[in-house]
């Protein structure tokens, strides 16, 4: 009997231990999300200003070729004010998207901390589509 009383409190002191991991992986679940989100949100940015320059450039290209008229201008204001929207939001957004990755950085550090560095954090990281570069 004496062995199965030392596996039973063995269990319930390392018990508390494992659920405060799992507590820090739901943090570092929550703030790996939060930074999935906004590298989504960078990069529909990204694309919104790489497909305005593309086709101000097109355009830049043809009113070379053939001229400016009132109607390729107007286009052309059109591209600028994509451009400038685009730069506009990836300024304002950019402070949001930072504190995201430095919440992941804090999660990670105190799971790492309570739970000890392991390649868990790695598989974590990984599931959420996301690297850690050290």
């Amino acid at each position: 009997m004496k062995p199965a009383f030392v596996l039973i409190a063995a269990a319930v002191m390392f018990a508390p231990a494992a659920l405060a991991c799992e507590s820090y992986v739901a943090d570092v679940n929550k703030a790996g999300l939060a930074v999935k989100a906004a590298n989504n949100e960078r990069m529909a940015v990204q694309i919104q200003f790489e497909d305005a320059e593309a086709g101000r450039g097109e355009l830049r290209r043809e009113i070379d070729a053939k001229g400016n008229t009132p109607a390729r201008q107007a286009e052309l204001d059109r591209y600028k004010a994509a451009i400038r929207k685009a730069e506009l939001a990836w300024t304002d957004r950019q402070p949001e998207w930072d504190a995201a990755e430095a919440e992941l950085v804090t999660a990670i550090a105190a799971h790492e901390g309570a739970c000890g560095a392991n390649s868990r954090t790695g598989v974590l990281l990984g599931g959420l589509g996301l690297k850690l570069n050290r």
